[in-house]
């Protein structure tokens, strides 16, 4: 080999251990700046939001990162100096759901690197306001005596707890949890006669990792009696009394159909049914029962000459769009049978226990889309409400009525039947 292919040789040689340092120079540079990506978790207590991750090797702090919604893009929020594991806390307004990302800090020999960001963690904080129980009632439901307590459903939860007490303010303990949201009422069948009970609901929202729960505080506590004459749900008498002679037949051939709850269950109990007017009511029930139950007897009665009246409501007011889809398919039908449709207002309660008449702006709301379903189906729309608001009325417990607002319900219904 001459001296030239030699001298060749040696600088390849040296060319090629050169760009091997290099690329170890590089290798080692590169490694000595390369930030981890933390893993991030996210819980939220009220409204307050706190995000936590693990130790990053090397890494001088994190830079905390939040989505906005107005430039869909994540934006700088806030960084954090340590070189453990990580936490944050930021308040956030309730009833949102808000996002976050983590990235890691890196000094090195004068410049500041920066890690890829964590993946997106989503934190909800809690609902507010509270729930409001909107109906309790002391009842029989199965042939078991228990209370019935309704609240309101909130779109936001994942799921409600149910707290009980004997005092308004303090010893609540959980008797109840539903989990999703299609569970708004509750059946306690654990409760003593003679006892006054204060039910309250908290709402709650779940956010990623096991038993991550986000709280509301407490809804307003709801009274009720467990004591049947305190609080009474009636029941059918084995003979119906008779009509009193203030509370005459319409006259004519045409009988009435009156469908509905407890109120109309009071209805038989004081008058019983007649050769012109018949009360079927269940205790308790609304929409539902319409639909799976009630529906084949009114069926099965409709006989075109039989007129039907629908005073339902009292215990799901809340179900008003659900009642107006049902009404706008079954109205055609039960008018196509020979009957007169009437819809009858849901009558006011007054339970002062409570602070203030129940459901009062529920009520009003339920009736007015109770009165456009009507004018729109050809249906008839008594006003009960406004009548008994007008002429006065008597409550026993707050919701059913008593005898003389029962003979004045009568009568004025009366007046509608074989118009």
């Amino acid at each position: 080999m001459g001296k030239t292919q030699t001298g060749n040789l040696k600088k390849a040689l040296l060319t090629a251990l050169l760009a091997a340092l290099c690329l170890l120079f590089t290798v080692q540079a590169k490694a000595a700046v390369t930030v981890g990506v933390p893993v991030v978790s996210g819980k939220a207590s009220g409204s307050m939001i706190t995000l936590s991750w693990n130790k990053v090797p090397n890494a001088r702090g994190y830079s905390i990162l939040m989505y906005q919604s107005q430039t869909r893009t994540y934006r700088y929020l806030s960084t954090v100096w340590t070189t453990g594991n990580g936490k944050f806390t930021y308040k956030r307004p309730f009833n949102g759901t808000y996002y976050f990302k983590v990235r890691a800090i890196r000094d090195y020999r004068g410049k500041r690197y920066y890690g890829s960001s964590s993946k997106a963690v989503a934190v909800k904080t809690a609902i507010s306001p509270s729930p409001s129980l909107t109906y309790g009632k002391w009842e029989t439901a199965g042939g078991t005596r228990c209370i019935r307590i309704h609240w309101k459903k909130n779109s936001l939860a994942d799921g409600y707890v149910v707290f009980r007490s004997t005092k308004r303010d303090t010893g609540y303990k959980v008797v109840a949890t539903f989990y999703g949201n299609k569970t708004f009422a509750y059946r306690d069948k654990g409760v003593r006669r003679n006892t006054t009970y204060y039910y309250r609901v908290k709402t709650f929202r779940k956010n990623s990792g096991k038993s991550n729960y986000v709280f509301s505080s407490l809804g307003n506590p709801r009274m009720v009696l467990a004591d049947t004459k305190a609080n009474p749900t009636p029941t059918p008498t084995p003979t119906p009394k008779p009509v009193p002679t203030t509370m005459p037949s319409p006259g004519g051939s045409r009988r009435a159909l009156v469908v509905g709850d407890s109120r109309v269950d009071i209805m038989k109990d004081y008058f019983g049914n007649s050769s012109f007017v018949t009360w079927y009511g269940k205790s308790g029930e609304g929409l539902r029962w319409l639909q799976n139950t009630a529906a084949s007897y009114i069926a099965n009665t409709l006989d075109g000459n039989t007129d039907l009246f629908i005073w339902l409501g009292t215990n799901d007011t809340y179900n008003i769009q659900n009642y107006v889809t049902y009404y706008k398919s079954m109205i055609p039908r039960w008018k196509s049978l020979g009957a007169k449709v009437y819809l009858v207002a849901v009558g006011p309660e007054n339970l002062p226990a409570f602070g203030e008449e129940d459901t009062t702006a529920e009520i009003v709301a339920y009736n007015a889309k109770l009165k456009a379903c009507a004018q729109e189906t050809g249906a008839s729309y008594i006003d009960l409400y406004t009548y008994l608001v007008n002429n006065k009325y008597t409550t026993v417990d707050g919701s059913h009525y008593d005898r003389e607002t029962c003979i004045k319900i009568y009568n004025y219904l009366m007046t509608f039947f074989g118009r």
